[in-house]
């Protein structure tokens, strides 16, 4: 039927589960009846604000409006208004009593629908249980709980018919949503949020605090935005596809980021560098450090061409010299490696001795007379070059002289600048000497003179005669000696950068065709706290410099031990810049830093001569260890 309300009241039937179908109305025009009342009551009362001048809630909001100038007139009794006028306004005002009985009378019947519901309704577990039930009457109403056929259903007298998927008169129960939440094994501080099709937790809460495993470009953009908002961040910051701002400043620089998915920052305080330090004190070859003890020697192949005439007869000397800092020049690490080439492939010549600090191999001594001033590139830069140490002398006191004593050499070689001055280079046999004059042209060119020196000779001498000489260093020379001839050629307290300067003196290197140079750098450069990239162009810059003097020379970097003095940087970041140097340059590697284990260690098995520098024994097992391992 169609409702009559608001012109009048409707009457519902209220059905019962005996009620004859031809004397009630049927299940559905039951909700059609109920529907038809609720929807004219709904008009009746109106929306919030309503603008329809019929409904109540129109016409209660008029009356609030003329309330606040009557004093609540409208809710007052009819005798409490001095005219009739007004008391007629009063008899025509809703009050709140009409309303309440309205409202019951919907509620009831709302109620009434809901009985007739559950009184002549179907409950079924499945579709197919429904399915199996033979409905009593046309319109009768079913609802299926669970499965794919969950909803309701109305009963068309053959068949059960999907009406809607929601339960109307159903109320949710705690043990169906437990059947129908997953239940997923977690920690007791983590509860899950959402759970995918496959059991996994893309959002959680971790101690009451929502987490998840990530977020998507929208949500990031959203948070980005709120931080600016916020004052967190005052720009977006731009970045590669690649790389992913971990954190960032308010200047928008990021020190942490990802880089295609993996960790990176920009550098570590000294705090956390120290704990990294600490944990690779001892050898390192898993995730942390992958750089090798040692390359295999292929690039030494002109050295090694040279050793096999050698050993197959042939009559000349193969040229090998080492550089860096007092690791070169102190007479240990020199003398061993000297000692090894000698013992395994003959001695040739002495080689180089420098003009410098007086630290020479083979025993050799030497004395200075009168003034004589040392240049250095680690300190007072030489004026008119230096030798390929990095050092030089000079002179112009009158009688100032050298006396050289245990030199083994049937020739003797003096390198010096072309200066104005003269002087005389010669031996002592039994007391009487033999000179050779040099006078000088003033053209500042570097030049060399060669004496003999026969057997028998007790001394060599060398004495200004005049004006300024300046000398470069000196040479011991056996030519007819077939074997390796080994130049120590380094300078305490050298850096990095200091060997550019040196490899000035380059020249002489080039002279005597030096066919395998041994670098050991780096202790001091730790000590000045040099970072490893700076270490590292120097030396590339060096390789460049050696390689054009010479050209296919052998050259070998050598990363020096840890040491006893705790003033420096840890030298593990300089081995591994230098093994890939190695890489990169064509060079071989070694890494005393590997071989040996820390230097409370090493020093209480005797290889320190003192806190920094290997004593002979420790030398001799660098020399056995580089020599070998390197074919040499």
């Amino acid at each position: 039927m169609t409702t009559k309300f608001p012109e009048a009241l409707d009457t519902f039937d209220n059905p019962s589960p005996d009620s004859s179908q031809a004397a009630v109305r049927t299940h559905s025009a039951q909700h059609s009846d109920a529907n038809d009342a609720l929807e004219a009551l709904q008009a009746k009362v109106g929306v919030d604000l309503s603008e329809d001048p019929e409904s109540l809630d129109f016409k209660l909001g008029a009356l609030e409006n003329l309330t606040d100038g009557l004093g609540s007139a409208a809710f007052q009794p009819v005798a409490s208004f001095a005219s009739s006028a007004q008391g007629l306004r009063a008899d025509s005002a809703v009050q709140p009593a009409i309303l309440q009985a309205a409202a019951d009378e919907l509620q009831g019947q709302i109620d009434s629908l809901v009985d007739g519901q559950q009184t002549s309704a179907i409950y079924a577990d499945t579709l197919e249980d429904l399915q199996a039930v033979v409905g009593t009457y046309v319109g009768q109403g079913a609802f299926v709980n669970n499965g794919d056929g969950t909803g309701q259903y109305i009963w068309d007298g053959a068949a059960w018919q999907f009406s809607r998927a929601d339960v109307l008169t159903q109320k949710a129960d705690l043990s169906d949503l437990d059947d129908r939440v997953p239940k997923i094994p977690v920690a007791a501080q983590r509860v899950p949020v959402l759970v995918d099709d496959v059991r996994n937790v893309p959002v959680w809460l971790h101690d009451g605090l929502l987490d998840a495993s990530g977020i998507g470009p929208v949500l990031g953009d959203s948070i980005l935005n709120s931080m600016i908002e916020e004052g967190v961040s005052t720009q977006k910051v731009p970045v590669a596809s690649s790389l992913v701002p971990v954190m960032w400043d308010s200047a928008g620089n990021v020190p942490a980021w990802l880089e295609d998915g993996l960790f990176g920052v920009s550098g570590l305080a000294p705090s956390t560098l120290a704990l990294i330090q600490a944990a690779v004190q001892r050898r390192q070859y898993g995730t942390a450090f992958q750089t090798p003890l040692h390359t295999d020697g292929r690039t030494l192949w002109r050295f090694r061409s040279k050793i096999a005439r050698l050993r197959t007869g042939s009559s000349l000397q193969a040229n090998a010299a080492v550089v860096g800092d007092s690791y070169a020049q102190l007479p240990p690490i020199p003398q061993a490696f000297a000692d090894v080439l000698r013992e395994k492939h003959g001695e040739g010549s002495q080689g180089w001795m420098t003009a410098g600090e007086q630290t020479w191999i083979d025993g050799i001594t030497a004395t200075f007379v009168g003034a004589w001033t040392l240049y250095d590139v680690t300190g007072t830069a030489p004026t008119m070059g230096c030798g390929p140490d990095g050092q030089a002398r000079s002179t112009v006191a009158d009688g100032a002289r050298w006396v050289f004593n245990g030199v083994d050499a049937e020739q003797f070689r003096v390198h010096y600048v072309d200066t104005a001055g003269a002087f005389e280079v010669g031996y002592y046999v039994s007391g009487t000497p033999t000179w050779t004059a040099v006078v000088g042209g003033d053209t500042e060119e570097r030049r060399s003179v060669t004496i003999d020196v026969p057997a028998g000779a007790t001394q060599i001498e060398i004495r200004r005669t005049s004006g300024l000489v300046y000398v470069l260093g000196f040479e011991g020379l056996s030519p007819s000696r077939d074997g390796v001839t080994f130049n120590p050629c380094g300078n305490s307290g050298s850096v990095s950068a200091n060997l550019i300067q040196a490899s000035s003196g380059y020249d002489i290197l080039q002279a005597m065709d030096v066919d395998l140079i041994f670098n050991i750098l780096g202790t001091n450069d730790a000590a000045i706290y040099l970072n490893s990239t700076e270490f590292i162009q120097n030396l590339d810059t060096w390789i460049t410099d050696v390689r054009t003097r010479l050209p296919g020379v052998g050259i070998v970097l050598v990363a020096p031990p840890r040491t006893g003095n705790t003033n420096r940087s840890d030298l593990v970041m300089f081995r591994n810049a230098l093994y890939d140097l190695a890489i990169a340059r064509s060079c071989e590697f070694f890494s005393i830093y590997d071989e040996w284990g820390t230097y409370a260690e090493m020093n209480a098995l005797g290889m320190f001569a003192d806190a920094v520098h290997p004593g002979p024994a420790g030398a001799r097992y660098i020399a056995d260890r580089i020599l070998h391992t390197l074919g040499i």
